[in-house]
């Protein structure tokens, strides 16, 4: 009788788990189709806010005009970046040499708040975007601006996330 009953509660617990789970990825799945439609039917898709409104913190860094290394030379999706506000090719790299010398090994030894403070010397995209150029390419080919970001800023298991922090100020720079 006894066993009986285990089986009954561990059936029980089964299913009531499998409902859950399956609730959730429900919900999941109807909150991106929602957003989806809803920003289909208003045809935001070629705005930096309309590409990057269903992604992650994580992704958005990637998905930004001012962290891709070409937007400041060709723009990109019709926007362009204001050449009043662009900077010498010497300041790009200057500030590329800072952000290689505060990102660290992956997340250890990164200097977060060094890394946001030289984020916030850039006064538009189009600057950023320089900055990223000028990282990525010769003669310092120190790889991807943004991977790098991401990688120093994401949050560890005791350590506060800046991604959020660093999104919001992005979008917050004119091109």
């Amino acid at each position: 009788m006894a066993n009986t009953k285990g089986k009954i509660i561990l059936g029980t617990m089964l299913v009531g788990v499998t409902g859950i789970f399956s609730f959730l990825i429900y919900r999941s799945i109807r909150n991106k189709r929602i957003l989806n439609d809803i920003f289909d039917k208003l045809a935001d898709t070629t705005s930096a806010e309309g590409q990057q409104a269903l992604l992650s913190d994580e992704d958005k860094l990637k998905g930004s005009y001012a962290l891709d290394p070409n937007f400041w030379k060709q723009g990109r999706a019709g926007a362009k970046p204001n050449t009043d506000k662009l900077m010498t090719s010497a300041m790009a790299r200057k500030y590329a040499k800072e952000f290689n010398d505060n990102v660290g090994y992956g997340d250890l030894f990164s200097d977060e708040t060094k890394l946001i403070a030289t984020l916030k010397k850039h006064k538009s995209q189009g600057q950023l975007s320089q900055t990223a150029y000028a990282y990525a390419n010769a003669p310092l080919s120190y790889g991807s601006l943004a991977d790098d970001l991401q990688t120093a800023l994401k949050g560890g298991l005791l350590e506060k996330d800046y991604l959020t922090e660093l999104n919001t100020y992005i979008t917050s720079l004119p091109l």
